[in-house]
């Protein structure tokens, strides 16, 4: 989800991209004052939680882990959901599956766009300017490093809670 909100791909939510995700997810966005309560607060939880650019990928995990802490874990499904995942925590297939079958006289090409956001994704992943992808950068093309651990801690925290609220 980071990754997707991060709009202009510095690494870091700044406050017009939090609050895009508010609106997105909860409808209603964050006042400055909210804002600055906010970042102080994930900046004196986790120092690395905020820079200078805005609200860190650590910072946004943070956030939805306190709610998972705080027995509101429907807040990070709200969100998780809205991004298209699933219970299971895999994505729908209508996020992941290509609708286009061309025929096989057919050739498909990538609109200027596309090409251009491609590039822009290589060369911030091209951490050592060497044309080439690592395993290391590969995986935070697509967010896996960091959702990973976060998914189990969710899953881990959601069925304490479903447990607690059956006893």
């Amino acid at each position: 989800m980071f990754t997707l909100c991060d709009l202009n791909g510095d690494g870091a939510l700044d406050d017009h991209e939090i609050n895009v995700f508010q609106l997105r997810v909860y409808g209603v966005p964050l006042s400055d004052q909210e804002l600055g309560n906010l970042k102080k607060m994930v900046k004196d939880t986790v120092p690395e939680g905020v820079s200078d650019k805005g609200l860190t990928p650590a910072g946004f995990r943070l956030l939805h882990l306190l709610f998972v802490r705080r027995q509101r874990p429907e807040f990070t499904w709200a969100a998780l959901r809205i991004y298209g995942y699933k219970t299971d925590l895999t994505l729908r297939e209508s996020y992941t599956a290509v609708n286009f079958r061309p025929a096989p006289e057919q050739t498909v090409e990538l609109s200027k766009n596309a090409l251009e956001w491609l590039s822009h994704v290589f060369r911030k992943y091209d951490t050592n300017k060497s044309g080439t992808l690592t395993t290391v950068s590969t995986p935070r093309i697509v967010g896996e490093a960091d959702v990973l651990e976060f998914m189990s801690c969710l899953l881990a925290s959601t069925i304490e809670y479903s447990t607690q609220q059956l006893a």
